[in-house]
């Protein structure tokens, strides 16, 4: 509910974006910055959420899974794979 002219804010979620970064510098640059420590944040809670499944975390995400792997290329995420499993 919204009094006095005030606006409700949005419910904070646990997992919130917490970057500090120097706003000095050329808009360009400082936009570029900002821009990939969203993109990784973003891809490696998505990744986290779906326990690592690249299908999940596209759907979730509503990025495609070419895109979402080109994303992962980009910042240098990899999922790990699990060597200990048996031989089908």
């Amino acid at each position: 509910m919204i009094q006095d002219g005030q606006q409700e804010q949005p419910q904070q979620a646990a997992e919130d974006l917490s970057v500090q970064i120097s706003l000095d510098g050329p808009f360009h640059q400082v936009k570029d910055l900002l821009l990939r420590e969203f993109e990784r944040a973003y891809l490696a809670r998505a990744l986290r959420r779906s326990s690592m499944n690249v299908s999940l975390a596209s759907r979730a995400s509503g990025l495609s899974r070419k895109h979402l792997r080109a994303l992962m290329s980009k910042h240098g995420l990899r999922l790990r794979r699990n060597l200990d499993r048996a031989a089908l």
